[in-house]
Order: structure tokens, then C-alpha cells, then sequence
């Protein structure tokens, strides 16, 4: 195969991956799309019971909800953060795997040429004087 073949292939499948990662980004974040499923944590949470003053039993009685712990993010939302951001960093490496593929076939189609300037060899001529 011709190198510029080859290259014309690579220039136009790293244009295809950079433009397929974009299109899957855009489509995330605008809510198209879900993210994909890597994490499912539970959200952090924050129990009240632990931030009142110590106070004897006697004096004071928590209503319930005091000591269950609150969550401070919901974990759907909190889960779907850190995909999402899992997603932009493989995201990332794709776009960076695409333009590698690209820049590879600009190499390849790009001609090489070689001139040699005149003012070589004016010098080798004045050199031999």
C-alpha cells in the first residue's frame, strides 16, 4: 500500500475518534446520555447528634431524625458526578488517542522534500580559492 493511503486512513479514523469522543461528552453533559456505570458508592453523610453539645440525657431528648445520619449529597447525584468525571478523563485519553492517529497520518501524506540553498555552495566555491 502506498504510504499516503495509509496516511489518508490514519488522518481520517483519528478525525472520527476525536469527534466520536466529543459527540459522547456533549451528550453527557447536556443529559442525553448516561454516564457509564463505574462507581456506585454511597454518599457521604453527617450525623447531627455529633455536632450538638454534649448535654446530660435528662435535660435534653433528640427528636429521631437528629440521630440518623443526613446525607450531604444524594447518592444518585453523588454517583453521577464521579462517573461523570471518570468519563472525561477516559474521554481525554481517547481525544489524546485520535489526534496521536491524526498527526501520524499528517506525517505520512505531508511530501518530503529537500532543497539545498545556494549559499552552500557559493561558500564551498570560495572555500577551494
Amino acid at each position: 500500500m502506498n504510504e499516503r493511503i495509509v496516511g489518508y486512513i490514519l488522518l481520517f479514523a483519528g478525525i472520527i475518534i476525536m469527534f466520536g469522543s466529543l459527540i459522547q461528552v456533549l451528550l453527557v453533559f447536556t443529559g442525553k446520555m448516561e454516564p457509564f456505570r463505574v462507581f456506585s458508592i454511597a454518599s457521604p453523610t453527617i450525623s447531627l447528634d455529633s455536632l450538638l453539645p454534649q448535654l446530660p440525657t435528662e435535660t435534653l431528648t433528640l427528636p429521631t431524625t437528629a440521630k440518623k445520619p443526613i446525607e450531604l449529597i444524594p447518592t444518585a447525584q453523588f454517583n453521577k458526578m464521579i462517573n461523570m468525571s471518570v468519563m472525561i478523563f477516559l474521554m481525554g485519553f481517547v481525544l489524546s488517542f485520535g489526534y496521536k492517529l491524526s498527526s501520524l497520518g499528517v506525517m505520512m501524506v505531508r511530501p518530503i522534500s529537500v532543497k539545498l540553498s545556494a549559499k552552500q555552495e557559493s561558500s564551498s566555491q570560495t572555500s577551494s580559492q
